[in-house]
């Protein structure tokens, strides 16, 4: 009987291997404490980044129930792109075992760039998220699919469409403050972004260009046209 009870330890025992190893198993007395160690390690890469923009934005000070509502948000959102990045929906997420967060390699260049009034501001950094987004889709699936719903034409539209109504939005505002008109617009409510009147829209404009002239120049660079 102990026999039988020492080769069947023995067995189990020769189950485990490295936690090195990318299919690897471990006793639970170590998985617990590594899983552990990495969310907490994940605490600081995903909440930093966000701790860092509100406080250029003044979230922090100015309004703490947007501030307290955005971290619970990002831990949730790391959660659940967490899962799928382990078991995939369709095709996506890798089936890896890492932990998604938020990413902070672009704190450096956006804050400097928000902070440059001259440079338009939050603006550019809007366009350029979006812009790194398309390009990273390029990358990932090349340009065959990305170009079944991002062609040259679609670049002219969304910029034709986004500068014209920049350009309407902007006469319409310098003709009724030149003439001292109403002009029905609301001001907009601070923390509601929904009720910024033409911002909203002029910023959302601003960032489709910036993002799709992004994209042309680096498909410029990256096969020579678009």
């Amino acid at each position: 009987m102990r026999k039988s009870e020492k080769r069947a330890g023995a067995s189990r025992t020769q189950e485990y291997t490295s936690p090195y190893e990318f299919h690897g198993r471990i006793p639970l007395r170590q998985a617990i404490p590594l899983g552990m160690q990495h969310v907490l390690a994940m605490f600081v890469g995903n909440l930093t980044p966000l701790m860092i923009i509100c406080g250029i934005c003044g979230i922090t000070t100015e309004h703490p129930d947007i501030y307290v509502t955005l971290l619970q948000n990002a831990m949730l959102a790391a959660g659940v792109i967490t899962l799928i990045q382990l078991w995939s929906i369709g095709p996506v997420g890798g089936q890896v075992p890492v932990i998604m967060g938020t990413s902070s390699g672009f704190l450096g260049v956006m804050k400097g760039v928000a902070a440059n009034a001259a440079l338009g501001g939050g603006l550019l950094s809007y366009g350029a998220i979006i812009g790194a987004g398309l390009i990273l889709y390029l990358n990932a699936f090349g340009f065959e699919k990305t170009e079944r719903f991002f062609t040259a034409k679609t670049y002219k539209w969304i910029s034709f469409l986004a500068l014209s109504f920049y350009c309407i939005a902007k006469s319409y505002s310098f003709y009724t403050g030149a003439h001292h008109l109403e002009s029905g617009i609301p001001l907009g409510t601070p923390g509601d972004i929904l009720s910024s009147g033409l911002i909203l829209p002029l910023n959302i404009c601003v960032g489709l260009v910036v993002a799709c002239t992004m994209y042309a120049f680096f498909a410029l660079f990256r096969k020579g046209g678009f």
